[in-house]
């Protein structure tokens, strides 16, 4: 079982959508179901034909995300969903296929069932190099460097969470991070070290 980061929006925008209707959801309002494509290419195509004024780059990208959440992630895999606007992680498992849903409002369609299991677990349980990779500018990509699938289910499954590989893995898929949410995370961490029991009161 593989672990997923899909993004609510840029803003959280689409996190009660998501949370209330027990779904992983993204954008790409523009574009149709994907159950009529059948290869990557094709969803290559689309994006070309729904985005013809993007660079080839950003096509390839683009590309890239909604292939994996509509074929590469699978039933039983687990997601996770940083709310913007709680300092709080979503952890939920895949319960099925892709759906094209029109009953969640605009731009909610492209959305797959998911059984939230956590969602209030604070991102201070989260080493750095986590949140770093939780706050990719990516929509969807897979979250697997630094042993980070067995220490985050570790962190879900209340264990004791194993230690932090030496040096900096391979493997992940994520891109530049969100730093304003990065730099929120480091003062976050400094406030609740400085300013402990009586002193975080007084702050």
């Amino acid at each position: 079982m593989a672990m997923w980061l899909v993004r609510a929006g840029k803003n959280g925008e689409q996190k009660n959508v998501a949370l209330e209707n027990n779904v992983a959801v993204i954008g790409w309002r523009e574009m149709p179901d994907f159950r009529r494509v059948k290869t990557k290419n094709e969803m290559f195509e689309l994006c070309r034909k729904f985005y013809s004024d993007s660079s080839e780059k950003a096509l390839i990208n683009r590309n890239s995300q909604v292939w994996t959440f509509y074929n590469r992630i699978k039933e039983g895999d687990l997601v996770i969903l940083p709310l913007k606007t709680q300092s709080v992680i979503a952890i939920g498992r895949v319960t099925g296929a892709y759906e094209y849903r029109t009953d969640l409002g605009a731009g909610n369609h492209h959305t797959r069932p998911v059984e939230w299991i956590r969602t209030d677990i604070p991102r201070t349980a989260f080493e750095q190099d986590l949140l770093y990779s939780f706050g990719a500018f990516m929509t969807v990509c897979r979250i697997q460097r630094n042993n980070a699938e067995e220490r985050i289910r570790a962190i879900l499954e209340n264990r004791k969470v194993p230690p932090r590989p030496n040096g900096d893995e391979d493997g992940g898929e994520t891109e530049r991070p969100d730093v304003e949410q990065f730099a929120k995370d480091q003062i976050l961490t400094y406030i609740q070290q400085k300013f402990a029991g009586h002193g975080l009161a007084r702050l």
